[in-house]
């Protein structure tokens, strides 16, 4: 066997071992929350986000959030050299229907020569859901709209299990559902944007040369990439106390910045590096300790630009550097603070340092 087929034959290989492991314990459902379904290795529930009621005319969504234990992981639609995408099969009424999964951006997951694709930590895959013409709120003046899913993913660590679970939820058809508000903003900003710029594939000897203009510099991938494999590491990261800090270059919230709606479009701040960043948080709980001392939405920077011709006065900020730990070293942190006066030292970095206090 050529090392060329060797390497198209792993993946199946693999999927096949997959499809033979002891399944026991696949799911369980508990009695009273049959929207919930848990495993050994992830918590899956079926959420709903109809703020306005249901209807032709309204906006209403559904979807499936994938929790996963550490060091697991489920994938993308394309999950690349192996792997299995999540599949949803939704059982509604007549006249409601479920459209297709609103992918959020993977992270990218490296086993020896094989590129995968797909989510570490936590992951909501929405599906908008339409309604016909015909439908009509008067056939559900004494009862609820009831969604049943049935959902198939496949999770791997140092194997790879299937699993599954049938969800049943009731909506309330004249009544606002929007708890699960932030979770599904949260997702959609995560998705992919159309690209407006303009791109063409050549062939040159054996390759494909791809040129693709317009893309904002937080999509050329370098910084992306990184903080997909910083998400591989981190779930793999068990019972090991650890201090992770530095220049992150990403300030994931709104009060991290000076003026949240100006810098969507710019380096740092844009959804799909926050959402990146909040993959890597959640593949070990990390603990953002700026933000542990000084709660949201208090105003927080750790660089202001030499552009600024007095930095202090106009105080146009962000924070870019952080200080996180795991949850295990968090009662140990006893105070924490930023060194703002260093910003006006005699040639200053544009950074300032940030300095915890451990008490072991």
């Amino acid at each position: 066997m050529t090392h060329q087929s060797l390497l198209h034959a792993i993946p199946a290989i693999a999927l096949g071992l997959c499809a033979t492991i002891a399944q026991a314990q696949l799911f369980k459902s508990a009695a009273d929350t049959p929207s919930v379904v848990t495993t050994e290795r992830t918590r899956a529930e079926l959420l709903a986000h109809a703020p306005d009621g249901l209807g032709p005319d309204k906006q209403v969504w559904l979807g499936l959030r994938l929790t996963h234990q550490r060091g697991w992981k489920s994938y993308w639609l394309n999950p690349g050299d192996a792997g299995l995408p999540t599949r949803l099969e939704w059982s509604l009424p007549r006249g409601v229907t479920a459209g297709e999964i609103r992918w959020p951006v993977p992270s990218k997951f490296l086993l020896g020569p094989l590129v995968n694709y797909g989510y570490a930590g936590s992951v909501l895959l929405p599906a908008p859901v339409s309604f016909a013409p015909e439908f009509s709120l008067d056939d559900y003046a004494r009862s609820d709209l009831e969604v049943k899913l049935k959902a198939q993913w496949l999770v791997c660590s140092d194997v790879c299990i299937p699993e599954e679970g049938e969800f049943s939820l009731r909506i309330a058809a004249r009544s606002s559902q929007a708890s699960n508000a932030g979770a599904f903003e949260a997702s959609r900003a995560a998705q992919p944007r159309e690209h407006t710029g303009s791109s063409r594939i050549d062939i040159d000897g054996t390759s494909l040369v791809v040129r693709v203009t317009g893309l904002s510099a937080s999509l050329v991938g370098q910084k992306l990439d990184f903080y997909g494999r910083m998400t591989e590491w981190s779930s793999a990261l068990v019972d090991t106390p650890t201090v992770l800090t530095g220049d992150f270059n990403v300030a994931p919230l709104e009060s991290d910045v000076w003026n949240h709606k100006a810098l969507l479009d710019v380096v740092s701040h844009t959804p799909i590096e926050v959402e990146t960043l909040a993959r890597l948080q959640a593949a070990s709980d990390w603990v953002d300790l700026g933000r542990h001392f000084v709660a949201a939405p208090t105003p927080l920077y750790t660089w202001w630009s030499y552009r600024a011709k007095d930095w202090e006065a106009s105080n146009r900020g962000r924070r870019l550097d952080h200080m996180w730990v795991t949850p295990d070293l968090m009662p140990k942190a006893v105070a924490h603070r930023i060194v703002q006066p260093a910003r006006s030292w005699e040639r200053p970095s544009d950074h300032i340092p940030i300095v915890t206090e451990f008490a072991f």
